[in-house]
């Protein structure tokens, strides 16, 4: 009888382990080829980051309204849209999947002045 509890349990963890990766999970993520800073990227900073009281000129840096800043903080902003810390959740701003999939895509891509 122990035995066979023990098989029983085995066979319940082994069901229950999966090989699922976040592809198989939430589907395939993928890229156009042509992500651009300035057609895809540049104008969500523009709307959600580059704004009054955030990230432009005279107030909290890094200023995301030159495109040189934007190109050299690129893994970063890309990590922060990602586990969602920016915009901050208290700015009542945020980004759709989409957004951060662009962000991410231009990013993987090399973060080109594009």
């Amino acid at each position: 009888m122990r035995l066979l509890r023990i098989i029983l349990i085995l066979l319940v963890v082994a069901s229950a382990c999966t090989n699922d990766n976040e592809e198989d999970l939430f589907g395939e993520v993928t890229c156009r080829d042509d992500t651009s800073l300035a057609d895809d990227v540049q104008p969500i900073i523009a709307a959600n980051c580059a704004i009054s009281g955030c990230h432009v000129s005279g107030t909290q840096l890094p200023n995301f309204s030159q495109k040189s800043t934007i190109i050299n903080r690129a893994a970063n902003i890309r990590n922060k849209t990602k586990d969602r810390t920016m915009p901050p959740p208290a700015s009542g701003i945020t980004l759709s999947a989409e957004e951060i999939q662009l962000i991410d895509c231009w990013v993987a891509q090399g973060a080109n002045d594009n």
